[in-house]
């Protein structure tokens, strides 16, 4: 497990989920809440719902020398929602997805064999017809995978103690005029 920050640990996981979705499936795959254009055509659209710290909170693992120990772990639960939707039997489409995390090992394993994140489970799959115009309906499938997802980082090495915040608020009255500002500065002994 290599060293790397949190933000680029959750946007390696996404991208490896992703790509393994997309190779499976042959489909546009999406991350669910962007300004993309949607196909016309059957897509996935994938969101990264929450990222659940599983280690208790004030309690990490800690790796380093005696001195410094400036490493830790942090582990999280992962959950992620993937649909499909438009065209035909988007529940066989979400079966592939699943059975690709699940079962399908020599593709599992070409995504995530370096990775610190592994599969752990699902939920079943869902179905849902969507109206579209009021009389028209959308068969859309859906599953929630779960990972697990362990991150190494190198904390910041110590530059001091700080010895005060200043903290400036902005007021806005009225949109056509300039805001109120004002300055706290807060020392610390």
């Amino acid at each position: 497990m290599s060293i790397q920050n949190y933000q680029d640990a959750f946007i390696e996981f996404e991208h490896k989920v992703l790509d393994l979705i997309q190779q499976k499936t042959g489909l546009p795959t999406i991350y669910m809440f962007t300004g993309v254009n949607k196909p016309s055509t059957q897509y996935i659209q994938v969101n990264f719902e929450r990222y659940d710290p599983i280690t208790p909170e004030g309690e990490v693992w800690e790796y380093g020398d005696s001195v410094t120990n400036d490493k830790t772990v942090q582990e999280y639960e992962v959950y992620v929602w993937v649909e499909c939707l438009r065209g035909q039997r988007p529940q066989a489409v979400i079966g592939a997805v699943n059975h690709a995390f699940s079962s399908d090992t020599a593709l599992y394993f070409e995504h995530f064999v370096d990775s610190s994140a592994g599969y752990l489970r699902c939920s079943d799959i869902s179905s849902v017809k969507v109206p579209i115009d009021g009389t028209q309906y959308e068969e859309r499938s859906r599953i929630t995978l779960v990972f697990s997802l362990r991150v190494l980082s190198q904390d910041p090495v110590n530059s001091g103690s700080i010895e005060s915040v200043e903290i400036t608020q902005k007021v806005y009255i009225d949109k056509d005029e300039a805001p109120l500002e004002e300055t706290y500065t807060v020392s610390y002994p």
